[in-house]
């Protein structure tokens, strides 16, 4: 029997920028990528303090909204996990300035900041 595994990772796009520096945040989820979207907005409308709301807020004041767009999809819940956190790590490597609450330890592995 196979069961489809119902897990992806997207990034959130700065549409003010191009290439790697557009990609503002690393994000997981098992829901449509625009629904996740649209979460993310609607969250940003609240007094969320988190990075991510105030730089979506920052955007709709120019009228500008983030794009989304999908790394990987079909994963199982630890593969999402190791994905999210690997590309987190590919891209701070590369110097992306990305909005994600995590830190790396001296080994490099990454810890979700809570």
């Amino acid at each position: 029997m196979n069961v489809i595994a119902p897990y992806v990772v997207y990034l959130l796009l700065d549409p003010r920028l191009n290439g790697f520096e557009a990609v503002r945040y690393v994000g997981s989820t098992m829901f449509p990528l625009e629904f996740r979207l649209q979460n993310h907005i609607d969250t940003s409308k609240s007094s969320d303090k988190r990075k991510v709301s105030k730089w979506i807020r920052q955007l709709a004041r120019c009228k500008l909204k983030p794009s989304i767009t999908l790394v990987k999809e079909s994963l199982t819940r630890r593969a999402m996990f190791a994905l999210e956190y690997e590309t987190i790590a590919i891209y701070r490597r590369f110097g992306a300035q990305l909005l994600n609450m995590t830190n790396q330890d001296q080994k490099g592995v990454l810890q979700v900041v809570v």
